[in-house]
């Protein structure tokens, strides 16, 4: 079940969103290759699996919204690569690995072998192109899902393995979930000791990020607050802390982003409200309702955000929320205990957003502008072969031009 609380005007487009049932596949396929490589191709700064003839194998390719996201295909040779003696499941890598909100939706959805007493015995291997390491949070939620420390392997070159399992992804954003990403979410949650604190309502605030915070959610998170809700800042706990305290909650509220992923460790029936920190129609509302129906949680949104200039998702640029019209029916809506008074602007957190906004838009010019220069770095990028080449050269004209997203 969803509710929506926002204009009229993107009713249909959300409605169009969330009415459609997320797939939950079942039974996912775990394909055995030979002497299969997992090959990390420097050159063209790709990696997957390939078999013993060099050949790959597309079921390693990571998938988002049903395409393949990284579309070369990397280069083998296997005459030169090193070989482990031993089996191992290939669980992906880069980009999912390293960033905690990516690592819950995308990193672990090759995992689920560890939950088969036929794979508890391999190495996990996850790619890290490069001198990066797996990241501290990263590892202790790979040894909550029961893979041993000594088992996972970091593979930053081309290896081999005796026997290399390659599965199916759990989940593909935007597309699909599967019963396997759910058995993975509830073994972590479930092997997360008991510390005995536990909360039925949860607000996750974002005012300890420091330049990333929301403006204006002092006032907001304070009417949760008084409505039973305990205020948490997932940056100051630890990654068990966190997953213990979702596991025993029932309503999660938030604004939008990493922090509110965190309902994959919640139990199915609970609710989750979802605060829009901002403007742009295309957010993260598609992946939040995945990982809702994945779980099985109800979905509340409420546009909250009062910005006068309009931000995508993911930005540097300030944002603001407040006690919108669609705010207060939500309030109404939910039976929340709350004066008009709480409804009032505060002066000062508008002055500190313009500040911020004036800053931002001095150093990265108007709307406008900012477009078209995201229009000419795109161009002059994208014929640079090579995904860190390609990324170095857009940040060189991002500098030159003074612009970010």
């Amino acid at each position: 079940m969803y509710k929506l609380f926002i204009p009229d005007e993107y009713i249909a487009h959300y409605n169009k969103v969330l009415s459609a049932p997320v797939e939950i596949k079942q039974n996912l396929h775990v394909r055995a290759v030979p002497n299969g490589i997992v090959a990390v191709d420097i050159k063209n700064e790709t990696f997957g699996v390939c078999d013993a003839n060099g050949k790959f194998v597309p079921e390693s390719a990571h998938r988002r919204n049903n395409t393949y996201r990284k579309r070369a295909v990397p280069h083998c040779n296997p005459d030169k690569v090193r070989h482990v003696d031993a089996d191992a499941v290939y669980c992906d890598g880069g980009w999912w690995v390293r960033h905690f909100g990516h690592l819950l939706c995308e990193g672990l959805n090759r995992t689920y072998p560890i939950l088969d007493k036929k794979y508890r015995n391999c190495k996990y291997v996850f790619v890290l192109p490069g001198n990066d390491e797996i990241p501290s949070y990263s590892m202790e939620i790979l040894n909550l899902l029961g893979i041993p420390r000594e088992n996972i392997i970091c593979a930053h070159d081309s290896t081999s393995f005796n026997t290399l399992y390659v599965p199916t992804q759990a989940t593909d954003l935007c597309a699909y979930s599967s019963c396997e990403m759910a058995d993975i979410c509830r073994t972590i949650a479930d092997n997360v000791p008991d510390d005995g604190e536990h909360y039925d309502k949860i607000y996750v605030s974002r005012l300890a990020m420091g330049a990333r915070k929301t403006f204006g959610e002092e006032r907001i998170q304070k009417i949760f607050e008084n409505n039973g809700y305990h205020v948490i800042y997932p940056e100051q706990l630890s990654v068990a802390r966190q997953i213990s305290l979702m596991r025993h909650c029932k309503y999660l509220a938030g604004c939008a982003g990493t922090a509110l992923h965190l309902a994959l460790f919640m139990r199915p029936g609970g609710t989750v409200i979802q605060l829009k920190r901002n403007t742009a129609v295309d957010d993260s509302v598609p992946v939040q309702n995945l990982i809702n129906q994945t779980v099985g949680l109800d979905f509340v949104l409420v546009w909250a955000s009062v910005e006068s200039t309009p931000t995508g998702h993911f930005t540097d640029c300030p944002q603001i929320i407040g006690a919108t019209k669609y705010f207060t029916d939500f309030l109404k809506w939910a039976k929340f205990k709350f004066s008009y008074q709480d409804l009032f602007v505060d002066a000062r957190t508008v002055y500190e957003y313009n500040v911020m906004l004036s800053a931002y838009n001095k150093t990265h010019s108007k709307t406008f502008a900012r477009r078209v220069k995201k229009l000419i770095v795109r161009l002059c990028s994208c014929w640079i072969p090579g995904r860190s080449r390609r990324k170095s050269a857009r940040e060189f004209f991002e500098k030159i031009l003074k612009y970010n997203n």
